[in-house]
């Protein structure tokens, strides 16, 4: 699995999970939520944590320098205390992610679009984004 994306480009295989739950969602909101409430996950290979699935609510907490690409729908994502990352990219749809006051980010890509990162007041990182309705706010 290659970590070092190009920005803004996403691989076949994300596109596919995220063109396929995308289209579950759009079917109907109260079965589709029933036949998909919390599936998938997260998982790490590497300097890479992946979250992918629907409505997945996870704390991230590794040691060490690393990447977290988030392409979940409605996903809710804590950085552990003291982590520090990369890259956070974000291409899902409606994702929460929360940031310690400890914890670094050297930088968030959005590329996914109504996904929020709550960082606390005076955080410094690098924002990049494509995507759509994307916001870092400060809390």
């Amino acid at each position: 699995m290659n970590i070092h994306r190009q920005p803004g480009r996403v691989p076949t295989a994300t596109a596919h999970r995220r063109s396929a739950l995308t289209a579950l969602l759009a079917l109907g909101g109260a079965v589709v939520s029933v036949a998909l409430g919390g599936c998938g996950g997260t998982s790490s290979s590497g300097a890479l944590t992946e979250v992918d699935g629907v409505r997945v609510k996870s704390t991230i907490d590794r040691p060490g320098l690393y990447d977290v690409d988030i392409n979940g729908i409605d996903c809710d994502i804590t950085i552990g205390e003291g982590n520090t990352l990369q890259r956070l990219l974000i291409t899902g749809v409606g994702n929460t992610v929360r940031i310690p006051a400890s914890a670094k980010v050297e930088r968030i890509e959005f590329t996914g679009s109504k996904n929020t990162v709550f960082v606390p007041k005076g955080f410094k990182t690098q924002v990049d984004g494509v995507g759509s309705n994307n916001h870092v706010r400060e809390v």
